[in-house]
């Protein structure tokens, strides 16, 4: 591990918390070490830092992080299948500003299919099992009345979703900039 910054210290430490501490995080200057279930998994580190971006009604795309998001505006009720990364939403219960930001521990919203609440962190952990490097990069759509609509690319909200009542959609989708490996 030294090629990557970290010091005999840091991986006794690592060794130390296999059994015990998934998610775990152990940082060098460039990289970072995340234990997750029976991985550990090595990672560079960006530049990014964490940003909120206003979506306008007006707007039709925008770039956040890795990802481009585009909005389009139909009369008609269409409903997305099988594209993880597009969703179809009720545009009457759209709030503008609309916000795309990164996950927070106190976040909630009511999965599509579900009539009750489950804390994202949860989903991403216990539902999904997405590890806490690929959790910290997905982007949440926000509602201006702060709840959530879409975690991007996995799950929309159950309260947002096209129904028999919906007379105007608005479609979301991610497109994911290439990958930039270590």
């Amino acid at each position: 591990m030294q090629p990557y910054g970290f010091n005999e210290t840091a991986v006794d430490d690592l060794i130390g918390s296999l059994d015990k501490h998934s998610g775990r995080v152990f940082e060098s200057t460039a990289y970072k070490l995340i234990l997750d279930r029976d991985k550990v998994i090595l990672v560079k580190k960006t530049g990014i830092q964490r940003q909120n971006l206003l979506i306008q009604s007006t707007d039709h795309t925008v770039n956040y992080h890795n990802y481009k998001l585009t909005l389009l505006h139909d009369d008609s009720p269409l409903i997305i299948k099988d594209n993880p990364m597009a969703v179809a939403i009720d545009a009457d219960l759209l709030i503008y500003p609309l916000l795309l930001r990164g996950w927070e521990q106190s976040d909630t919203f009511y999965p599509l299919g579900m009539k009750t609440r489950k804390k994202l962190s949860d989903f991403f952990f216990i539902n999904q099992k997405i590890p806490l490097h690929v959790k910290n990069e997905i982007p949440l759509l926000v509602n201006g009345n702060n709840e959530i609509i879409w975690i991007g690319g996995y799950r929309p909200d159950e309260r947002y979703k096209v129904n028999k009542n919906t007379k105007k959609v608005t479609i979301f989708e991610l497109i994911k900039f290439e990958d930039v490996s270590i």
